[in-house]
């Protein structure tokens, strides 16, 4: 398969590895993890199997991630069933990021009005009339 496949995000949930014997006495070992979108609004999240023994047990809960992955078809009485796999794994970090909350949020104090500080030669605004009369229509 020639496409470039990559999901990023941060690993939400790991499964316990899987192990077993081939029918021609081979060992095996597989690992399932669920790696979830981040800085979106509505995150999405795809299982992934890790099937190289060089990938198996290298991820934990909370790392951000890179997947490269495969992606495969396969028929079974009649269905198809995807099978989505890692052949790559890049840590990008392991630091939690801030939850979405569906605004920009630019300043430390959360608080994007007047926390900015004032351009120097600023023009100020003009005073109001007091009893708030003035000469707009509405």
């Amino acid at each position: 398969m020639s496409n470039k496949i990559t999901f990023t995000g941060r690993v939400s949930v790991v499964l316990p590895v899987e192990s077993g014997t081939s029918s021609s006495g081979k060992s095996w070992s597989k690992q399932t993890i669920v790696i979830t979108e981040e800085d979106v609004q509505y995150p999405g999240s795809i299982a992934v199997t890790l099937f190289k023994p060089e990938l198996v047990g290298t991820v934990a809960a909370g790392e951000t991630i890179t997947a490269h992955l495969s992606v495969q078809a396969t028929e079974y009485n009649g269905k198809h069933y995807n099978n989505i796999s890692a052949w790559k794994i890049e840590h990008v970090g392991s630091a939690a990021p801030a939850p979405y909350t569906g605004a920009h949020n630019n300043t430390p104090s959360g608080n994007t009005a007047n926390s900015y500080p004032a351009a120097p030669n600023a023009p100020q605004p003009t005073p109001q009339p007091a009893g708030g009369q003035d000469d707009l229509p509405f």
